[in-house]
């Protein structure tokens, strides 16, 4: 497969370039099998290599690291990587924020073929911040419901009321959206032990702050669509306000 694509594009010395593209993807214990009996991983790392060939200044991957073993995907990971210390554009089409995160300088969020935001990591988390988010783990031994009841009254009283919200409480555990640009971490540690300290039945917390993923489904799902402008009872957005915010697009220019 490799020799007719190199060969397609015109490149000379075909078995020079082909032996080297099966070196770089690691192939070499297969390279003579047919490729309809290879391993998906194996799919995958061949994919990707008959779309180099001829080094183009731009290449287009659609989730290169899909359905992957570990090591085929830091292995292509670090092909990723070193065609971009190389000068070549990649263009990496991915559902997991965390390559993105990983593998781009720049990112954008596409929703039905609507780029809703671009920028780098940084600049994304800035402009479209959710603020923090607060897990609770109550003790499972616990089984008074006016313990639990005082433990949400008071995490609402240490916080703004139109900042802090309860997402959800499912058995042992209270998830909650903190809005407040104006507190510091600090400070919200100094408030969560003190709430910690008067209200024994807090096993442990987990403060978080806003990953590309939050900020993804956020703008994937409207109607828990929820921002730093409107929180607590009125958490939701009209459709009106909801396609004027999301439709804005971060100026390239800035960054």
């Amino acid at each position: 497969m490799l020799k007719l694509i190199v060969s397609l594009k015109g490149i000379k010395d075909i078995d020079t370039v082909v032996d080297e593209w099966i070196a770089i993807i690691g192939l070499e214990e297969i390279q003579n099998v047919r490729c309809d009996l290879y391993s998906n991983s194996s799919k995958r790392l061949l994919s990707t290599a008959l779309s180099l060939v001829g080094n183009p200044r731009v290449v287009f991957l659609d989730e290169p690291a899909h359905d992957v073993d570990s090591m085929t995907r830091h292995h292509l990971y670090d092909i990723i990587e070193h065609l971009k210390h190389s000068g070549m554009t990649v263009v990496l089409g991915s559902s997991s924020s965390l390559e993105c995160e990983l593998l781009c300088d720049r990112l954008t969020i596409l929703i039905n073929g609507v780029m809703y935001c671009i920028g780098n990591t940084h600049d994304l988390k800035d402009h479209h911040s959710l603020g923090c988010f607060l897990m609770i783990r109550v003790h499972p031994d616990i089984t008074s419901f006016r313990e639990v009841v005082r433990l949400e009254k008071s995490i609402l009283a240490a916080f703004k009321p139109q900042s802090c919200r309860l997402i959800e409480e499912y058995r042992s555990l209270l998830h909650y959206q903190i809005v407040d640009h104006s507190l510091p971490l600090s400070s919200l540690f100094l408030k969560m032990e003190e709430i910690k300290s008067h209200n024994p039945v807090v096993e442990e917390y987990i403060v978080t702050t806003t990953t590309i993923q939050d900020i993804l489904e956020s703008f994937s799902h409207p109607a828990n669509f929820f921002s730093s402008r409107k929180v607590g009872a009125s958490a939701q957005i009209s459709e009106q306000e909801y396609q004027k915010d999301v439709k804005k697009i971060v100026d390239p220019i800035k960054y």
